[in-house]
């Protein structure tokens, strides 16, 4: 395995961290909204998952686990720093066009 290839153009849209990972609108949803939130992430400081997840793929290695018209995607295991201090690992997964 290897790093994300070009690190330097990832982008976590400010909707994919507030209105996915934080949002609490159906079940599914308040199943993700509740392991971020244990964790200490809200979704008025959206900004720390934000950052927690682009720094995460800087250090752990991705692989490929499928390709189809959106692009490749990449898959990254690993802890990302929470602000609780337990920091969980979770597995990113990353599009690239």
């Amino acid at each position: 395995m290897a790093k994300l290839p070009d690190l330097d153009l990832r982008w976590v849209p400010v909707r994919k961290i507030r209105d996915f990972a934080l949002c609490d609108a159906t079940p599914k949803a308040r199943e993700r909204h509740a392991f971020f939130t244990s964790y200490g992430f809200t979704r008025t400081n959206w900004a720390a998952l934000r950052v927690a997840v682009m720094a995460h793929a800087e250090v752990y290695d991705a692989e490929v686990v499928r390709k189809d018209e959106y692009g490749t995607t990449h898959a990254a295991t690993g802890a990302i720093a929470s602000p609780d201090g337990r920091n969980p690992v979770v597995t990113a997964y990353w599009i690239m066009h």
